[in-house]
């Protein structure tokens, strides 16, 4: 796969992605989590997610692609653990909805940091700070973790959620996570194609962050986490989505 993205450009976000994690690293963490610290926690865990993308794209390095996708993970296990105590006041980014470093440690292969998370990702919906369609996607998400990553009934009725707040049967999730339940491989393959161009759309017309652009806009974690979940529950997939690379995928 052709990379749109040009080396120069990588390591100058490579640069500036270690920068601000190496000045994090360099900083004690207080004794109880307050909104801003738990803002911090958040951005440097997407940090460690750019930069992964970033090493895989100019560095093709798998090892220290996942391994900054599992830091990532990491820190939001640290997020929620220090949010036990009062969970309300860091709200914004305690939030299910907030997925993304759930989905960085599954693709990354830290099953266990996964599971952590989901453990302990217990707020209730959030309006203020979440659409309600992301929280119950999480919620199917971290369903699936705590079934040992396996779509019983539990999880059916989570995707049966999803659909109705979503209320778009067409809808690219909404029919990844059917396809997942019913075990149809060819429902799969075509709703994960329809994701990857609604991810690609995003970026095209919302951000406008170039950085962001050159990383999360060129490799789909998400996607990879979905393919990585149907290869755990048998389900054939193709050897490469939009935006999903082949030679990112975790094969366990």
């Amino acid at each position: 796969m052709a990379w749109a993205v040009k080396h120069k450009d990588l390591n100058i976000i490579k640069e500036n992605c270690s920068f601000f994690i190496e000045q994090f690293e360099s900083v004690r963490s207080p004794d109880t989590l307050d909104p801003t610290y738990g803002e911090l926690l958040a951005q440097i865990s997407s940090q460690h997610r750019r930069l992964a993308i970033a090493i895989l794209l100019s560095d093709a390095k798998l090892d220290t692609f996942r391994e900054h996708l599992r830091l990532s993970g990491a820190l939001r296990v640290k997020l929620l653990e220090m949010a036990r105590a009062d969970p309300g006041q860091v709200a914004q980014w305690a939030r299910q909805g907030l997925i993304g470093p759930f989905l960085d440690a599954w693709t990354a292969g830290a099953d266990d940091v996964a599971s952590r998370i989901a453990a302990l990702s217990g707020l209730p919906y959030q309006p203020d700070y979440e659409y309600r369609e992301d929280y119950q996607y999480a919620r199917w998400w971290y369903n699936v973790a705590s079934a040992q990553w396996q779509l019983g009934e539990d999880a059916r009725e989570r995707m049966r959620e999803l659909a109705e707040v979503t209320d778009d049967d067409g809808d690219p999730r909404v029919r990844v996570c059917s396809a997942l339940a019913e075990g149809d491989a060819g429902a799969f393959d075509q709703a994960m194609i329809d994701l990857c161009r609604q991810h690609i759309d995003w970026f095209k017309e919302r951000s406008a962050d170039p950085a962001e652009n050159d990383t999360e806009g060129q490799v789909f974690v998400e996607g990879l986490a979905l393919v990585r979940l149907a290869q755990r529950v048998g389900l054939p997939t193709s050897p490469e989505y939009p935006r999903v690379p082949g030679l990112a995928r975790l094969v366990r």
